[in-house]
């Protein structure tokens, strides 16, 4: 959610982050097999409804929630289309 967040400059809730999960993966297949194409995706839901929790850092870390290395590695295969990043 906080890596569409950061690309798109709008938050985004949980139905949209696993949609776009799916939509990386496809994309990432594809450029492992040499294909080209589109990918479409809808934003289903806005994300304020977790303003005090998945986006709140500090109700991360007291629930005991590390995302950095999640967001690192998500952003790098964002950035190479590839999950080998």
């Amino acid at each position: 959610m906080r890596v569409i967040n950061n690309l798109l400059g709008r938050r985004v809730g949980g139905s949209t982050g696993t949609n776009c999960y799916a939509a990386l993966q496809v994309m990432c297949d594809m450029v492992a097999r040499g294909e080209k194409g589109s990918v479409v995706s809808l934003i289903c839901d806005a994300g304020e409804r977790y303003s005090e929790t998945y986006y709140n850092d500090a109700w991360l870390r007291k629930k005991g929630f590390d995302i950095a290395p999640h967001m690192e590695r998500l952003t790098k295969v964002c950035d190479t289309a590839s999950w080998q990043a």
